[in-house]
């Protein structure tokens, strides 16, 4: 179970944390603190904060639900070239994910079903961010690099967040092995390359 929360598949709960911190000799305390991010948030965070009525009922004429903001917005960081935040991140995630196809190929050859399903488990979450990414970045920017299937990977994310139970491990594993190292070759490309627009 600690393999799902440190790869982010799964939270755990206040006490299992501080039943995770005794086994380490620590001990888990807890405070609050005043925000501050109204101080610290970039023009585009107090704008989308500014207009959050109207982005989630445009959400849910569209049948969204729970919108958030992540990255550098959700961190007051982002500047206007934070689009690199999303393609590090599709870069990072791509590399994970093959990550995951070679432990889910080396369990296995060992037939180790858990260390198996750990894998796969890894792999569908990482497919899961590179395609939440892949939705957020501008079309203009997708446009340089045609040959990616931007369209599909966000297809794919869909798939895998809302049929998941239908999802089979070996077929997955076989169409994305190859996409995996084309996607993070052209998000290394977009990050070297000039900003959008220029």
């Amino acid at each position: 179970m600690v393999a799902r929360y440190e790869t982010g598949v799964a939270s755990p709960t206040v006490r299992t944390l501080r039943r995770l911190l005794r086994a380490a000799n620590r001990d888990l305390e807890l405070s609050t603190v005043s925000p501050k991010i109204a101080a610290s948030a970039s023009p585009l965070a107090r704008t989308l904060r500014a207009h959050r009525a109207e982005i989630n009922s445009a959400a849910e004429r569209v049948g969204a639900r729970n919108v958030r903001v992540f990255g550098s917005v959700a961190r007051g960081e982002d500047t206007p070239e934070s689009d690199v935040d999303l393609l590090a991140d599709i870069r990072d995630a791509a590399a994970r994910a093959q990550q995951a196809v070679d432990a889910m190929e080396r369990a296995s050859a060992g037939r180790d079903d858990d260390a198996e399903q750990l894998a796969f488990d890894a792999l569908l979450y990482r497919l899961l961010v590179i395609g939440e990414a892949v939705r957020s970045l501008p079309a203009d920017l997708l446009a340089r690099e045609p040959q990616v299937p931007w369209r599909e990977i966000s297809r794919l994310r869909d798939l895998l967040a809302q049929n998941y139970y239908r999802v089979d491990p070996q077929i997955i594993r076989r169409t994305v092995d190859a996409p995996l190292r084309d996607l993070q070759a052209a998000a290394r490309r977009l990050l070297d390359g000039p900003p959008p627009g220029k």
